[in-house]
Order: C-alpha cells, then sequence, then structure tokens
C-alpha cells in the first residue's frame, strides 16, 4: 500500500518548467517531421507519376516510329521468333528495355480487323504483366482495351492509369505502327513496372525521414544544453527565495556571465538586504513595546514576522486608547475643576444682573446692555455645561420608547429655534415604527447638538431634514444640511478636543457626541461636500 501510496506521489510531481520546453519542443519536431514526410511522399510519388507517364509516352513514341513497317509485315507472315523478322523486332525491344534500366519492357501487338484478333508477335526478356507471351493471341483486359482501340483509331499516343496485376503495379503506353499492309494494325506496347520505381521512392522517403532524425536529434541535444544554460538563473532564483522564505538573508545571488538575468539578480540581492533590514527593525520594536525579550533570537521567519506584526498593531492600538483615556480623564478632571470654580461666581452676576432686569428706572438702551450680558453668560454656562459632561457624562438608565414619539419630541424642540435662526425649514422623514431602549437623555443630546450644528452653518437659510431608517440592530438616524459643507480634512479632525468650525465655538459638544455614541458601541459617519451640504449618520443600537 505504502509503494502505491509513493508511485502516486511520483505520478503527481508536476513538470518542471525545462521538461515542460524540452517536451513541447519534441512534439512539434515530431509533428513537424510526421508532417513533412507525409507530404513529402504524396509530392514523390505524384513527381514520378507524372515522370512515368512522360517518358512512357515518349519511349512508346520513339519507338513506334523506328520500327519498320516491312519488318512488322514479315513477321505478321513469317510466325518463327528464332529468325527472320520477328528476331530483329525481339531484339530491338531487348535493346529498349536495356536502355531503360530494365524498367521498362516492350511488346508488339497485331491486331487484324477482319478477324477482330490480337496476337502478340514479338516481346522483349523483361517482366511483362500476365497474359503476355510472344507468338500467342492476346485478349485485352478491360483496363487496356479502350486505350488500345483508341490507337487502332489512330489516337496515339495513349498511357494506362497505374493499376495492380499478379500484386504488382502497373503502367502501360502505347502507339500505332503505321505503314502495314492490308487489315492488320500493329501497336507498340512498353509496359513500365511501377512498384519498382515506387520502392525507390519510398526507400529515399526513408533516407529523407532518417536525416531528418538524425537532424533531429542533434537539434534536441543542442536545446538541450542551451535550456539547460538558460534555466541555470532560474534554478539559482527559485533556490534564492526558498532560503530566503526559511530565513537565511545572507544569501547573495551571482551569475558567472554577463546574462539577461544580472539586473533581476541585483533586484534580488537588494529585496533581501531590504528585508534583512525590515526584520532587524521588527525585532527591535518587539523589544521596545514589550512584545519580546532581549535575549530572544532576531525574527528571520515570514510567519513569525506576519504573527509579530499583528501583535505589534494590536499593541499599538491598545497603547493608544490607553492614551487617549488618560488624556480624556485629564481634560474631564481639568474642566470639572475649573467648571467648578468659574459657575460660582457667574451665577452670582447672573442672579444681579436679573434683579436690576426687574427694575423700572433703567432706559431701553440700558435694559438692552443688561439683557446682552445674561445672553452671554447663560453662553458660558453652556460652554460649562459641555465639559462636565465631558467629566462627568449622563449615566442614566435605558428605557422603552417609541421611535416616532421620541423623533417627534426632538424635531418639534429644533423646528422653533431653525426659524428663529435664520428661517430655516426642517423636514422629518419616518416611515415605519417600533418600541426601541435605548438612553434617551444621551441620544436626545447627540441629535440636538449634530442639528443644531447643521443649523448654525447655514447662515443664509436652507433645509435641515432629520431622516430615520433601520439597519440590523441598529437605528440610523441621518440628519442633513444645505450649508456649507466640509473638506475631507476637516471631517478627519471632527470630534477632536477643541476643535470646532464655528466662531465660537470649542468644539467640545461634538467631541462629547462621538464618546457618547462609542459608550453605546455605536458609531457616527459623516459625508459631506464643500457648499452644498453635510449629511451625519448617527448609529444606535436599539435592543
Amino acid at each position: 500500500m505504502k509503494l502505491c501510496e509513493g508511485s502516486m506521489k511520483n505520478i503527481k510531481k508536476p513538470m518542471s518548467i525545462k521538461r515542460k520546453i524540452l517536451t513541447l519542443i519534441v512534439l512539434i519536431m515530431l509533428i513537424t517531421i510526421i508532417l513533412i514526410s507525409i507530404i513529402g511522399y504524396k509530392l514523390i510519388n505524384g513527381y514520378t507519376e507524372d515522370i512515368l507517364y512522360e517518358r512512357g509516352k515518349g519511349m512508346v513514341m520513339v519507338g513506334s516510329s523506328m520500327i519498320s513497317s516491312r519488318l512488322i509485315n514479315e513477321a505478321s507472315v513469317n510466325t518463327d521468333s528464332s529468325i527472320g523478322a520477328r528476331s530483329k523486332l525481339k531484339t530491338y525491344l531487348n535493346e529498349m528495355d536495356k536502355q531503360s534500366n530494365h524498367l521498362y519492357s516492350g511488346h508488339i501487338i497485331l491486331y487484324n480487323e477482319n478477324k477482330k484478333h490480337y496476337e502478340i508477335i514479338s516481346a522483349s526478356d523483361g517482366t511483362q504483366p500476365n497474359g503476355i507471351k510472344e507468338g500467342s493471341p492476346f485478349m485485352p483486359s478491360k483496363r487496356t482495351l479502350p486505350y488500345i482501340q483508341k490507337v487502332i483509331h489512330g489516337e496515339n499516343p495513349q498511357i494506362t492509369e497505374i493499376y495492380k496485376e499478379s500484386s504488382n503495379k502497373w503502367v502501360n503506353a502505347y502507339a500505332g505502327i503505321d505503314g502495314l499492309e492490308g487489315s492488320n494494325k500493329a501497336i507498340l506496347a512498353v509496359t513500365i513496372n511501377a512498384d519498382e520505381v515506387l520502392t525507390k521512392n519510398l526507400y529515399w522517403t526513408l533516407l529523407f525521414i532518417g536525416s531528418i532524425l538524425i537532424i533531429f536529434c542533434m537539434a534536441y541535444g543542442v536545446l538541450h544544453h542551451y535550456i539547460n544554460k538558460l534555466m541555470s538563473p532560474v534554478h539559482k532564483l527559485i533556490k534564492g527565495i526558498t532560503k530566503v522564505s526559511q530565513g537565511e538573508f545572507n544569501i547573495k545571488l551571482t551569475e558567472d556571465s554577463s546574462t539577461d538575468f544580472e539586473e533581476l539578480f541585483e533586484q534580488f540581492n537588494f529585496m533581501v538586504h531590504q528585508l534583512h533590514i525590515l526584520f532587524e527593525k521588527l525585532s527591535i520594536t518587539s523589544v521596545q513595546i514589550g512584545s519580546k525579550s532581549d535575549n530572544e533570537m532576531l525574527i528571520n521567519n515570514f510567519d513569525e514576522a506576519i504573527k509579530e506584526i499583528d501583535n505589534i498593531v494590536y499593541r499599538t492600538s491598545i497603547q493608544k486608547e490607553l492614551q487617549q483615556a488618560e488624556k480624556m480623564n485629564a481634560i474631564g478632571q481639568l474642566a470639572a475643576s475649573v467648571a467648578h470654580e468659574i459657575r460660582n461666581p457667574m451665577t452670582v452676576v447672573k442672579g444681579f444682573l436679573q434683579i436690576f432686569q426687574n427694575k423700572s428706572k433703567l432706559s431701553e438702551e440700558e435694559l438692552s446692555y443688561i439683557k446682552l450680558m445674561v445672553d452671554e453668560i447663560n453662553r458660558a454656562e453652556g460652554i460649562i455645561n459641555d465639559y462636565l459632561s465631558l467629566a462627568k457624562p449622563d449615566l442614566g438608565s435605558k428605557e422603552y420608547v417609541m421611535l416616532s414619539e421620541f423623533s417627534a419630541h426632538i424635531v418639534d424642540l429644533m423646528n422653533g429655534y431653525a426659524l428663529m435662526v435664520s428661517n430655516i425649514h426642517l423636514h422629518f422623514e419616518l416611515d415605519f415604527d417600533l418600541e426601541i431602549y435605548i438612553n434617551t437623555n444621551e441620544v436626545k443630546q447627540v441629535l440636538i447638538n449634530i442639528m443644531k450644528n447643521g443649523i448654525e452653518a447655514m447662515k443664509d437659510g436652507g433645509e435641515l431634514t432629520l431622516s430615520i431608517q433601520k439597519e440590523g440592530e441598529c437605528i440610523v438616524f441621518s440628519i442633513s444640511d444645505t450649508g456649507i459643507g466640509m473638506s475631507e480634512e476637516q471631517i478627519k479632525r471632527l470630534g477632536t478636543a477643541f476643535y470646532s468650525l464655528k466662531d465660537k465655538g470649542t468644539g467640545i459638544g461634538l467631541m462629547v457626541c462621538y464618546q457618547v455614541i462609542e459608550r453605546m458601541k455605536g458609531k457616527i459617519e459623516v459625508e459631506s461636500e464643500k457648499n452644498k451640504g453635510t449629511t451625519f449618520k448617527v448609529y444606535v443600537p436599539f435592543s
């Protein structure tokens, strides 16, 4: 079983790049050789057949013109082939056979029109098809008869297509011999043994294929050597990457000769050097934040580095939250002490001013001055209340309330203020209702603060919209104005201490809003565009 598993592993092992390239080259060359061989063999055969036909026509025409009609007439009377005219004709036919290197063999057919009789009056000693025998009657086959009849009627020369007979392939060429007496007609027939020619073609084709195979083997050897040389830098690079992934940063790739990989090796060495520096700095940072001790080894593994980076990010976020909490605690304590010390004398001043307001002896101008001072003291008290909210947030308990009643109450509170400040129209959008479980005082404080900021951002009037949607486990209060808008940089700074876009603002109110919503595990999102308006989305968990 284990042996089978080992074999399966070997089978599944992927091919290397070098093997893939060599395999592709071998397949391409083999397909090319096969196609060239097939096409070459077909072309050679076709060319050879054309040559056979042309040479057969030429030989039979020359031979028929050189045979004397007198000899034919004598041979038709004297049937003895060993002497006389028939012997001379045989000698001539053997000479033709010899001149063609015995590829061609000839015979003469005598045809009597009156008797419709065919006779072989002479034939060479070469190989002849079946039925060709000197001095014997001759019966043309269905394949050759049409060509012979055309010659009898004066259509010279005629040549048959290649045909198979007695396991051999033949081609016959025919031409008439003129000048015969009486009703006799003489035909010179040249028989070509196509097998011998085609066998030679096959021999030359195989020789051609063998030559290509030899060239292919030589080319494969050259390509194998060249690809090995070409892939050597790639193998070096792969080994280098493997060592770096294992934490070995002292590796340096070099190339013996100048190649296209030289620049790649330089960049790889530079990358390894930078990684080494990065891992050293990461180890130092880990020691500084207390994640590792001085005695622990340097980080030299990517998995360990990623794990340590996550650890550093986590510790940094924790430290940032602690620093923010300490900062806010310090600000809150300072705000509480300052607010307590300032509120008492301001209360006294406000009380005396209100007494003066009730006196009838004061002029209208004096009363307006007193009213202005009372308004400013009220504004100062509002700032002090913001500081106190920062120092001591409202920890009131949650309560069940209907969303529509809660939202309508806030809209009623802000509607009069919106019209009074700068003729701003307030719109309210809510198409559903449900019972929610929230800290009503804190949520009301947040919504009023944000809506008040939106109203004050529209100095020349405009529209303020409060729309409410449900997303998952949160109620989303969307407050949109058509005011001056904010830039991306201004949005990023919202909620930080003492940052305000208003002339007389402190930024404490919005900072308290962010803190209140964060304590509820909600969030505030801001979308704004300069000179078009701003939308605050307050996500409040309601269960």
